[in-house]
């Protein structure tokens, strides 16, 4: 699953705003988060997967208690499949697209239009298209809640 929200700048309260959205939406937390090297997670990137991460991204993830794993710069098969996923979304979420009277507009539409499109789109036989991250592990067998896999959302955004 995937979603994508529009915003007017690249900020840390932006970055949090997203999160939130996706857990929202998603119906969970997963256990860890896979990252690119943005700034506004990581402040230095050192040799193989050494980062000194951002002090208000370690405290977003602490918040919702899930681990984010980094990506190494110019390993591109490290988020090949992600950067294909976006490029696919991409092409697909846009055919469509109307004209906005604002941003929560379109965000309402980018929501909607997510998940339209999970639904369309197979996973394989691990997971039914359209599933949130808890129906994804109990059609799987798994508690969520006991294997630590999805965390619920706090009531607040960080």
């Amino acid at each position: 699953a995937f979603l994508v929200r529009a915003y007017l700048l690249q900020t840390h309260e932006m970055l949090f705003d997203a999160h939130w959205h996706a857990f929202r939406v998603f119906g969970g937390i997963p256990d860890r988060g896979i990252y690119d090297n943005m700034k506004t997670a990581v402040d230095r990137v050192g040799r193989g997967k050494q980062r000194d991460v951002n002090a208000r991204f370690l405290a977003m993830t602490s918040h919702y208690v899930f681990e984010p794993e980094f990506c190494n710069p110019a390993a591109g098969w490290e988020k090949g499949q992600v950067e294909k996923n976006v490029r696919d979304a991409r092409h697909r979420l846009w055919q469509v697209a109307p004209a906005f009277s604002d941003l929560q507009a379109l965000n309402e539409w980018l929501e909607d239009r997510c998940k339209v499109l999970w639904a369309e789109t197979a996973h394989g036989s691990r997971v039914a298209a359209g599933q949130t991250l808890r129906q994804a592990a109990a059609a799987r067998g798994i508690d969520p809640d006991a294997d630590r896999l999805i965390v619920g959302i706090p009531a607040a955004c960080f």
